[in-house]
């Protein structure tokens, strides 16, 4: 045992040394601990941008770039970053550490002080088409770790064409015979589908038979639900059924895919149990139609390309008198994309009348531009009482001719 102080206190100190040697060692990348920030000063920092909800929320990416904004004080040593099939770390997809890289612009927020740099970063892996997908960022100072920002989402089109038979979705949250303490209740649930429903019909009722006097149903074009029970009992069961287009619209009743019953319990008698909520269900014990997707009425006979413009190739003819649902717009809403059972294709607003509303069509990602390589032609004398003209294709019998472009 050491008794002299003075010998004591240099053991102290080399010991204190030797272990943030240690530390330093092992992360021989990052300065001194000392320069780092602790937690709370890192609160509130990250600001994520897209892919994320808006305009649909629809992604036409395997590969997207994710992208976010750092408006803390604090030196940053790297991001963790967490993308997920369910707003739950448990089901992680991609999670990987990403050190700042020389940010891609500058992001300027509503508050006072929200200026900071914006960083982006592309995963190796792809995701899964049809899905929906949830993620966050952390940044990490040193050793320490800073809270997690909220959780966005955004879907991986494309969506379902009318009548796309689909796959039951697979329930999730609450687990099957689970018993719940939190209020709201949040249901969640995966969609094996290939492609994105146009929506989905959570039921939650007091009976497994689920009677329409004691049914709940709420319409939601995403996979998960906050619901503040209007019944105060022990047992409660729920479904979900998943809606591909129809036309003319179909009942609740005839929706393709259902998913199996779950149960869950809740403590008799809470006190959150019967509150309002915002997210109110869609019927109480009646039968819900939705409304088919709004439609675009062709006015005279057009072409239909892959793109919206003219640049873009041509896919096929569509005729007078024709109807078709529409699933996604240009930024001007000057061409619609359309749903047909051959192929979608994008046909331009000036050849025809929408019908439904248009407001809620998500803005559709367009190819990119295609590259025109003009036809060339060459220069005949039609008549003799007539100029020059271009004619493409190049007559083969044509000598000595000078090319030109129509």
């Amino acid at each position: 045992m050491i008794t002299d102080a003075k010998l004591a206190r240099s053991y102290r100190l080399l010991m204190w040394g030797a272990l943030i040697a240690i530390l330093t060692g092992c992360r021989g990348d990052l300065p001194p601990v000392e320069t780092w920030c602790d937690v709370a000063a890192m609160d509130g920092t990250i600001a994520l941008l897209p892919p994320a909800e808006g305009t649909g929320g629809i992604i036409d990416t395997t590969t997207p770039t994710f992208s976010w904004a750092y408006t803390g004080e604090c030196d940053v040593s790297e991001f963790g970053i967490i993308v997920s099939r369910y707003p739950d770390p448990l089901y992680t997809a991609i999670r990987e550490d990403v050190v700042p890289s020389p940010s891609t612009g500058t992001y300027v927020g509503e508050g006072v002080g929200e200026v900071g740099p914006i960083y982006s970063w592309t995963p190796d892996a792809s995701l899964e088409r049809g899905h929906v997908y949830y993620w966050r960022i952390r940044a990490n100072s040193g050793l320490n770790e800073g809270p997690r920002s909220e959780w966005r989402a955004f879907k991986i089109g494309p969506r379902c064409h009318i009548g796309t038979p689909l796959e039951p979705v697979q329930l999730y949250r609450p687990g099957d015979g689970q018993f719940v303490e939190s209020y709201p209740v949040h249901f969640m649930w995966s969609d094996p589908s290939p492609c994105y429903p146009y929506a989905y019909a959570l039921q939650i009722s007091t009976r497994a038979s689920f009677p329409d006097s004691e049914t709940d149903t709420y319409m939601t074009q995403w996979p998960d639900q906050e619901v503040h029970l209007d019944v105060c009992t022990s047992t409660y069961y729920w479904r979900v059924r998943s809606y591909a287009p129809h036309s003319p619209p179909v009942p609740i009743e005839d929706f393709a895919a259902e998913s199996p019953v779950f149960t869950f319990s809740i403590p008799p008698g809470p006190a959150s149990c019967g509150v309002p909520t915002a997210a109110s269900p869609s019927s109480t014990g009646v039968t819900v139609t939705l409304p088919a997707p709004p439609l675009a009425r062709v006015l005279t006979d057009a072409r239909c390309r892959s793109g919206p413009g003219i640049v873009y190739p041509l896919l096929t003819f569509v005729s007078q008198g024709q109807s078709f649902p529409i699933q996604g717009r240009n930024a001007d809403s000057t061409w619609w994309w359309i749903d047909r059972p051959d192929g979608d294709c994008w046909l331009a607003d000036s050849v025809v009348e929408t019908e439904g509303n248009t407001g809620s069509v998500p803005e559709q990602q367009a190819p990119p531009t295609p590259t025109v390589t003009p036809e060339l032609g060459c220069w005949q004398q039609l008549s003799p009482n007539l100029p020059n003209r271009c004619v493409v294709p190049c007559p083969a019998d044509v000598q000595n001719p000078t090319y030109c472009t129509p």
